[in-house]
């Protein structure tokens, strides 16, 4: 039933469960939600983020690339969920931020699928840590910039390579 409830299953009567088929149209969705929510957080958010956060959010960077580097591929969700959801955790915007909480769940089977199939790990890491370094240094609108550019390059290698495999 937990496994229904986060979209990886299918329970079907007198037919046990199926794995999930992952939609174009559901990736779409997701990830359009994602480029619309997350960068007016960010842009709510970044200029109140403290010390401390950056301290939090430059501990899970580090920890995020080793994980990516070991394989490690349960724990990517959880850290890219912790990392994107600590960034927005000023925006004061209690409705919107727990759409977006829910959006990543959704998301995180697609984004391990992503990183892992279409080479997208380095590229995930280098872009996780400009968008932490852009706003450190105050530079919100270039990070939320980034922020859309990364949600949209995650959706779209991921629809991409969905294509690729549903012709061959």
């Amino acid at each position: 039933m937990q496994l229904e409830a986060e979209g990886l299953v299918k329970i079907h009567p007198h037919r046990g469960a199926i794995v999930s088929e992952l939609s174009l149209g559901e990736i779409d969705e997701l990830f359009e939600l994602r480029t619309l929510l997350e960068p007016r957080l960010l842009k709510a958010s970044a200029p109140r983020l403290t010390e401390s956060d950056y301290v939090r959010l430059n501990g899970i960077l580090e920890e995020y690339g080793s994980e990516l580097r070991a394989k490690h591929v349960g724990r990517w969700g959880e850290l890219n969920t912790e990392l994107h959801m600590l960034l927005y955790r000023h925006a004061e915007r209690p409705k919107s931020i727990a759409i977006v909480a829910n959006l990543l769940q959704e998301c995180d089977r697609h984004t391990r699928l992503q990183l892992s199939l279409t080479g997208g790990m380095e590229r995930a890491e280098e872009e996780h840590a400009e968008i932490v370094k852009l706003c450190a240094e105050g530079q919100v609108d270039a990070a939320c910039s980034l922020l859309k550019h990364h949600i949209e390059h995650v959706g779209k290698s991921l629809r991409e390579f969905l294509r690729t495999r549903q012709k061959a």
